[in-house]
């Protein structure tokens, strides 16, 4: 017997404070974390709208790389295709999705190619 599975109505993110000032260079910083929980409607809406962005993103690149190929009287297909892209993203305690890195001051977007079959 199958059983239905239902969408939650939330979704628990996991935040983090800002370090604490220390008073001492000997006493560490300390850090808390809180659960909190976002409404899964207001996830799914941020992280459609993030991968819309970035999907058009990639689409504009490639119509450019193709213009600009069609420009040069190149009519060859390039010998390399995008094959994967990896993002890191940030969601933070109000469900916003963010493209981050672990420095955070840029974000960062992984590109894997492959040679194309021919």
């Amino acid at each position: 017997m199958s059983e239905i599975i239902q969408i939650p109505k939330s979704i628990w993110i996991i935040t983090q404070d800002s370090p604490t000032p220390s008073t001492s260079p000997d006493t560490p910083t300390e850090s808390q974390t809180h659960r909190v929980a976002v409404p899964a409607h207001k996830m799914q809406q941020n992280m459609s709208q993030f991968l819309l962005v970035i999907g058009d993103v990639f689409l504009q690149a490639e119509q450019q790389a193709f213009q600009m190929q069609q420009a040069s009287g190149n009519s060859q297909k390039s010998p390399m295709q995008l094959d994967q892209v990896e993002l890191s993203v940030r969601i933070n305690g109000n469900g916003e999705v963010s493209l981050c890195s672990d420095n955070f001051d840029h974000g960062t977007i992984k590109l894997t190619f492959k040679r194309r079959k021919t």
